[in-house]
């Protein structure tokens, strides 16, 4: 993730000693004026992201392939997607790009129009799902003249993707993922508060570590040579911070079940890779 040639465009990291400012890339100090306080807005500030952002950053590429487009239901397709590659990018920049001006940072666009390519990825892999959704068809967008049905194909919008890149294994067919097992981690528990005292940010997020890194086999939880494996381990990313769910108002419980689940796929993956 930090060799990534998008960095060299949109800047990476927020530079800690000039109050997190992103001070590379093609948009280096750029200014920004509007705040996630509205009282604040018309004040020129740099746009900012954390000073360290590896460590809870994205999701497993195999994961989105096989766990998020394959999802055998359009419930589960928004709640992985949302609580795990969207969100994480999100929580895992940081500062204007968690908060309700996210906007501010040139990123967004395209990691917004990342998440517009999964689901048309899906939408193409899985037709069944396509029109799968709560809302009715013909329900109008306001301040548009169209309706839901009208941006379902972005065929009429005047913009299409590449074909999609997820499945590296080209022989792999389609109509076997679905069949693939699903992981299906144990329920999380929150902390409760003692003595009517609520639980702190912090103390969420150690309890909450614990259950998502339980017995998991991963490049940051084991030591172990890998000048004799064939393949890479992968790291488990950092669990989403309490603070950022809770602005969210995301169920913490199923955010932690689906990083669990996460993080267990990782686990299978670097098992096999520790046979071969």
């Amino acid at each position: 993730m930090t060799k990534d040639p998008i960095w060299q465009w949109f800047g990476k990291e927020g530079n800690y000693y000039m109050g997190n400012c992103v001070t590379t890339g093609q948009f280096a100090n750029f200014q920004v004026y509007y705040y996630a306080d509205p009282r604040y807005n018309g004040q020129p500030h740099c746009f900012s992201r954390m000073s360290k952002i590896a460590k809870v950053f994205s999701t497993d590429r195999d994961y989105i392939d096989s766990n998020i487009i394959d999802a055998p239901s359009s419930d589960d397709f928004a709640e992985r997607f949302e609580y795990g590659p969207h969100a994480k990018v999100h929580n895992g920049l940081g500062l204007d790009f968690a908060d309700n001006a996210s906007c501010n940072d040139p990123l967004f666009y395209s990691h917004h129009a990342f998440m517009d390519k999964v689901w048309y990825d899906r939408q193409i892999r899985h037709p069944e799902f396509k029109y799968d959704w709560p809302l009715d068809n013909n329900t109008p967008l306001p301040g548009y003249n169209a309706t839901m049905n009208d941006i379902f194909d972005i065929s009429r919008l005047c913009y299409g993707y590449l074909e999609e890149n997820f499945n590296r294994t080209k022989s792999a067919t389609i109509n076997n993922r679905m069949s693939l097992p699903e992981i299906k981690p144990e329920p999380y528990i929150p902390l409760k508060s003692k003595n009517g005292q609520p639980v702190s940010n912090g103390a969420e997020d150690l309890h909450a570590k614990a259950y998502i890194f339980k017995g998991i086999i991963a490049s940051n939880t084991i030591k172990v040579s890998t000048s004799s494996l064939k393949c890479d381990l992968e790291p488990v990313t950092e669990p989403m911070s309490s603070a950022y769910i809770k602005k969210m108002m995301y169920d913490p419980a199923k955010v932690r079940s689906i990083e669990r689940q996460g993080a267990l796929f990782i686990s299978n993956k670097n098992k096999k890779c520790l046979n071969e």
